[in-house]
């Protein structure tokens, strides 16, 4: 596992356009699943990877366009404006 040094936001239903259906999905269309889907920014977390975020296992499976550099948007069903800094663990594959 690596740990990497991120900033931790959220993206939910109806925040964009594109409501809950992923955009740029990872791997094949699919809705994002709340406490299992991230977005990454895939020049720092490869697509499909496994993510531990403060003991909790999601999977980077949503490239989000806003998404750059060492941030994380966890998907949520209900909006979550906070967002922090933490040490995550990836899982290499």
């Amino acid at each position: 596992m690596t740990a990497l040094k991120v900033r931790i936001t959220y993206y939910w239903p109806g925040e964009d356009e594109w409501g809950d259906i992923i955009k740029y999905p990872c791997d094949g269309e699919h809705k994002a699943i709340e406490g299992h889907t991230i977005a990454v920014d895939p020049s720092v977390i490869s697509p499909g990877s496994a993510v531990l975020i403060n003991g909790h296992e999601y999977i980077a499976e949503d490239i989000g366009g806003a998404v750059k550099g060492n941030v994380i948007d966890i998907y949520s069903s209900v909006p979550h404006y906070e967002s922090y800094e933490t040490i995550v663990y990836v899982k290499e594959e």
